[in-house]
């Protein structure tokens, strides 16, 4: 009997202890005004995991919505906004990589040109197990409502896959 204590109790130990090392969901808080009702710009939050056929391990990715209002964030054109988050991101140590195309964390990136697509990585961690952090800004298609829709992605690969990087 106290065998079996000792082996579940080194079994819970162990599992504790992957638990910890495991790496999560990357969170990034760029701050950014509310709307002018009080509303939170970030409206809407997934977190999911992305596998590939070819591939053990995971990523984990953290995919934030926003809306961008021209009297309310103060950008006039995508471009602006896209400034705005990059320089933030920048300033925070990460750099550009590209070309920010086709990439599964950030579905936008198949539909959106070049430029409303920027993807960061941070200096001292590159290839393809970086953590990353990608962010797509278009033009809210209205005749009536000026804005931009702003989507927020982040990207974390697990431990497996670090592991068995290449």
């Amino acid at each position: 009997m106290r065998t079996l204590a000792i082996l579940l109790s080194t079994l819970l130990a162990a599992a504790a202890g992957c638990w910890i090392l495991l790496p999560g969901h990357l969170t990034i808080d760029i701050p950014v005004a509310k709307h002018k009702g009080g509303g939170d710009f970030w409206w809407e939050t997934h977190e999911t995991t992305l596998t590939y056929a070819d591939e053990a391990g995971a990523k984990f990715v953290r995919r934030q919505v926003g809306t961008a209002y021209p009297d309310t964030q103060g950008w006039a054109t995508a471009d602006e906004a896209m400034t705005y988050f990059s320089d933030w991101l920048t300033k925070a140590g990460w750099d550009v990589f590209g070309p920010a195309q086709d990439l599964p964390i950030l579905p936008e990136s198949r539909l959106l040109p070049r430029e409303q697509v920027r993807c960061f990585h941070r200096s001292d961690d590159r290839g393809p197990r970086a953590d990353a952090v990608c962010v797509a800004i278009w033009p809210i298609a209205s005749a009536s409502v000026r804005g931009f829709h702003v989507v927020l992605t982040t990207a974390r690969s697990s431990l497996i896959q670090k592991l068995l990087a290449d």
